[in-house]
């Protein structure tokens, strides 16, 4: 089974520590722009409706103040992922009621391969850590994110006897 890691999916220009969205639905909105730029994105449009159906099953927030929307779509050239901070927080309906901050969007392409889900439930894992999820927050720009990201996910990867990054 393939195994994704951050640094293959996860570009440095999918990622923000300046999420402006006030709603669920602008936050979706402004991480598949974030996709966008960072060029996996063959079809905007197809992408939002996706994580729109998908988030009106269930809301993808956890307690915590974290959300991993996720979804697949014929939209994507490849797995890719967004990462956003919201510094004021989003109501999305997370099962604590407290407001979403940190923001980890993935999309697969439209295959039966749910392999991407893996890299996500080792993210939530990671997130779920308290010490984890605030120096996250401390981060003051988009490349101090980035960077911080990889390192938790090269440290997970080291133990795991994971080498090197799979590409979709």
């Amino acid at each position: 089974m393939t195994h994704y890691t951050l640094a293959g999916i996860l570009s440095p220009l999918s990622v923000t520590t300046d999420l402006q969205a006030t709603t669920k639905e602008e936050a979706l909105t402004a991480l598949t722009d974030l996709l966008a730029r960072g060029g996996r994105i063959i079809d905007k449009a197809a992408v939002l409706t996706k994580l729109q159906e998908r988030e009106a099953l269930s809301s993808t927030a956890i307690e915590g103040g974290i959300a991993l929307p996720h979804t697949k779509s014929s939209g994507v050239n490849g797995v890719c992922m967004a990462f956003a901070i919201s510094r004021a927080g989003i109501d999305c309906g997370a099962s604590d009621g407290k407001p979403t901050q940190l923001f980890a969007l993935a999309v697969a392409p439209a295959t039966p391969d749910s392999a991407y889900l893996t890299t996500l439930v080792e993210l939530i894992d990671k997130l779920r850590l308290g010490s984890i999820r605030r120096k996250l927050l401390d981060c003051k720009t988009p490349e101090e994110l980035f960077e911080r990201l990889l390192r938790y996910d090269h440290a997970m990867a080291s133990i795991a006897g994971i080498a090197g990054s799979a590409e979709a």
